[in-house]
């Protein structure tokens, strides 16, 4: 895996993901967001990997960079609401 492109990051992210790996998908969502910190996309990987480790206040924290940074990124808007009514 090439570690400076960030969409390659991303994808293996995806893949650890999948596979319940949360952590390290995380690890590796934040690894991308450094190489591309104003990518909104990525915010949203972070945000479903924070979900899945049940750490929801920083999930809804993602959210609003996440929207911060692209006010029209629907996955956010619905990830903030979901979070809310939990």
């Amino acid at each position: 895996m090439s570690t400076a492109d960030p969409e390659e990051v991303k994808r293996v992210g995806n893949d650890l993901y999948m596979k319940g790996c949360f952590e390290g998908a995380l690890r590796l969502y934040d690894r991308a967001l450094a190489l591309c910190p104003n990518n909104a996309a990525c915010r949203g990987n972070r945000i479903a990997a924070l979900i899945g480790l049940d750490r929801l206040g920083e999930a809804v924290k993602e959210c609003e960079e996440a929207l911060w940074i692209d006010s029209s990124y629907g996955r956010a808007h619905h990830r903030l609401a979901s979070l809310h009514i939990r």
